[in-house]
């Protein structure tokens, strides 16, 4: 599941690919996952699948990511867990 700020909401997103980048359509790169959020990167995180584990990686430490409502730049990432954005 991720969570945006109040006015975006939440949304679970199926992984689809072995790795799938998070930012926003501001800028000049292409995201898997893009969100509306001005406090946040055009490449701000990516997601990926290795040997069947989910990790996440912070791409851009000046924009604070949350899992399970701690600050995170890098975890393996468990069936429910929540990244807020």
């Amino acid at each position: 599941l991720i969570e945006g700020p109040r006015e975006i909401g939440s949304r679970r997103v199926p992984l689809c690919y072995n790795h799938m980048t998070i930012g926003t359509s501001d800028g000049p790169k292409d995201n898997d996952i893009v969100l509306p959020v001005p406090e946040m990167a055009n490449r701000q995180a990516i997601l990926k699948l290795i040997q069947g584990n989910l990790f996440f990686n912070n791409l851009n430490p000046r924009f604070e990511i949350m899992v399970n409502g701690t600050s995170s730049a890098f975890s393996q990432l468990q069936p429910g867990d929540r990244l807020s954005i």
